[in-house]
C-alpha cells in the first residue's frame, strides 16, 4: 500500500470484508498499514457488523466512527493520496482502483463531512 500522506480514510463494510477478502488477508492489511504507520479514520454501518472487531485504537492507529443506524454502507471505500478504492461484496465480486485527483477531492469531501457530523468515536452502536 503507497499512501504518501499516511491517512487512510475507509468507509467500511465489516460483514462484506469479512467474506471476501476475508479476516486473515484483512489482518495481514492491518499488519502492513501498521507497520508503515499509517493512521487509519474509518466509518462503518451498524446494519453491517458481524463481530466485535477492529475498534478505535491508539496502538493500532485507528479512529472508528459509526455512520446513523439508518445509513447502510453496503461497499467498501478507501481514499489515500489521490487514489479511490472501492471493494464490492462477494456477490458482486470486484475491487476498483481509480487514481483522478477530482474523484479523490469529491469522495474525500464527502466522507470529511460525514466524518465532522458524527462527532468523536461513540461505543458500538446496535442494529
Amino acid at each position: 500500500m503507497d499512501c504518501r500522506s499516511k491517512i487512510l480514510r475507509g468507509i467500511l463494510s465489516m460483514h462484506e470484508l469479512l467474506e471476501a477478502p476475508g479476516a486473515e488477508w484483512m489482518d495481514g492489511f492491518i499488519a502492513e498499514r501498521l507497520r508503515r504507520g499509517i493512521q487509519l479514520q474509518v466509518i462503518r454501518s451498524p446494519s453491517r457488523e458481524s463481530e466485535h472487531i477492529w475498534p478505535s485504537s491508539q496502538d493500532e492507529l485507528r479512529e472508528l466512527r459509526y455512520a446513523p443506524t439508518s445509513m447502510d454502507l453496503g461497499m467498501t471505500m478507501y481514499l489515500y493520496d489521490e487514489r479511490v478504492l472501492y471493494v464490492s461484496s462477494r456477490k458482486e465480486n470486484f475491487a476498483l482502483v481509480i487514481e483522478s485527483p477530482e474523484l479523490s477531492a469529491l469522495n474525500g469531501a464527502m466522507f470529511d463531512g460525514l466524518w465532522i457530523t458524527l462527532g468523536s468515536s461513540p461505543a458500538r452502536r446496535t442494529r
